[in-house]
């Protein structure tokens, strides 16, 4: 079964409003991914309270981020940790660019089919 980790984009999690494969499509390549398996929304880890949501309304016209439009800004996000989201990407050579792996307790995960939060 696919694991899913909890996406963060500049140490805060990632709301849905406006998210669907296109973005998370989008993101898993920019991991170094070759694209999404799933994605949902929920409340799942502890630690989700610990972090600010970073993003908002994220819009890709197409699976590539250079194609997306969000809201980072802290007044215009309208969402709960309820709404974050967490995302399964389908594994490949990893590179370190602006989204990295961590686990529960922040520690940076390699390797495959791993539960991780996304940081950005």
């Amino acid at each position: 079964e696919d694991q899913l980790g909890l996406l963060l984009y500049n140490s805060g999690t990632v709301c849905d409003d406006g998210f669907d494969f296109n973005a998370a499509d989008a993101i898993c390549k920019v991991m170094g991914y070759t694209d999404a398996v799933k994605w949902t929304v929920a409340e799942s880890f502890d630690i989700q309270s610990n972090y600010e949501i970073n993003l908002d309304e994220v819009k890709c016209s197409d699976p590539e981020w250079e194609s997306c439009s969000y809201t980072d800004t802290q007044d215009d996000i309208n969402c709960g940790h309820s709404e974050d989201v967490f995302l399964s990407c389908n594994p490949t050579d990893t590179k370190r660019r602006k989204f990295a792996l961590v686990d529960s307790d922040g520690k940076f995960i390699e390797g495959e089919d791993q539960l991780g939060l996304l940081l950005y």
